[in-house]
């Protein structure tokens, strides 16, 4: 069974395929490895309906972006039928600082979160974990991110 290796006390690895995972979450569980996320859910994975008019008041879309030029390795969230937030996590990065912004962004509409956090940076990055959590959620809009109905 895979688990996470610790090499030093900010960074570790899966045992199983040596993905690296920078800055870690101690509490993630290998179920939300980055790759084993994307196995579990690749048998149900569909294009989605940007009007999201296929759900039912009850039904989430489920997402996962994998971002690029920040600390996370994956973001993940559900966005219900009125395109509000739900359940957003990030796989790695600074734990309380993204833990805090999953709180926050709670059924939250996406648009309103795309409008707050386009182009913020971090430090001298380009780009910052709320920047690209825009660009996952414009994709998700969009019909551009793969999902999965829950």
């Amino acid at each position: 069974m895979a688990q996470w290796e610790f090499y030093d006390n900010r960074t570790a690895k899966c045992s199983s395929c040596g993905e690296p995972m920078s800055r870690y979450n101690e509490d993630m569980p290998m179920s939300q490895h980055p790759r084993k996320s994307v196995q579990l859910h690749v048998e149900s994975i569909h294009k989605h309906q940007s009007d999201f008019s296929d759900l039912d008041e009850n039904d989430m879309k489920h997402f996962m972006f994998t971002p690029t030029g920040v600390c996370p390795v994956m973001i993940e969230f559900d966005l219900d039928e009125e395109c509000r937030i739900h359940s957003l996590q990030f796989a790695g990065g600074c734990r309380g600082n993204l833990k805090s912004i999953s709180k926050l962004l709670e059924n939250q509409p996406a648009q309103q979160v795309i409008e707050m956090f386009t182009g913020n940076t971090c430090g001298s990055k380009k780009t910052s974990c709320t920047d690209q959590l825009s660009i996952a959620l414009k994709q998700a809009l969009n019909g551009e991110l793969l999902c999965t109905t829950i």
